[in-house]
């Protein structure tokens, strides 16, 4: 991320970090990449705010995805607007296996966030429409972990999250939770929330 300028700039490395390629322009309208490879290790995922609001975690989020078309050659699959919702995305996760690829995202101000997820069965090329992950108008839902796991048949997709209660005074375990739910692959149905905490 070139701050100056909001270029979003890359190197790659065949040799495990040791040496460098030369540097190459991802956009000149882009800030705050992550990335995210596949389970099976042949697809990247990069996510960014693009074009750059005022205020960055309003903007929409983009995702550009590549692919491995030979040892250590990555081609471009396209880029996508990804996240166009009105409202702050702070926290923003892609996980992707098997040809299914879901994209996490919190929605909301501090203290009115909820997670949002969207999927996608092309590997990301596409994604359907927003499905509320955890939602609460009493809690805040944020600081949020996703991954994708061996299951049953082809895995699951799980997420890990914080639910504040915004209670007045010390939290308690009942008030401040960590919950777990997960989807199968082939599904948009999460399961119930399990506490964890």
């Amino acid at each position: 991320d070139s701050l100056p300028n909001n270029s979003i700039v890359r190197y790659g490395s065949t040799t495990g970090g040791k040496t460098w390629m030369s540097r190459g322009l991802i956009t000149t309208s882009g800030a705050m990449p992550k990335v995210f490879m596949s389970v099976t290790g042949d697809t990247l995922y990069l996510n960014y705010y693009g074009p750059v609001n005022i205020d960055t975690a309003m903007s929409v989020v983009r995702q550009a995805r590549y692919r491995e078309t030979g040892p250590g050659i990555l081609t471009s699959s396209g880029f996508i607007d990804v996240i166009t919702e009105v409202g702050y995305k702070k926290e923003i996760k892609t996980v992707a296996g098997y040809g299914e690829s879901w994209i996490f995202y919190t929605l909301g101000p501090d203290s009115s966030r909820d997670i949002w997820a969207k999927k996608s069965i092309n590997n990301g090329a596409a994604y359907g429409t927003p499905i509320l992950v955890a939602g609460n108008p009493n809690t805040d839902e944020y600081s949020f972990d996703a991954g994708f796991y061996p299951g049953s048949g082809t895995g699951d997709f799980g997420i890990v999250y914080y639910s504040d209660s915004l209670q007045v005074g010390q939290g308690s375990n009942a008030t401040d939770i960590i919950y777990f739910t997960s989807v199968s692959h082939g599904s948009s149905t999460f399961s119930a929330p399990v506490h964890v905490s």
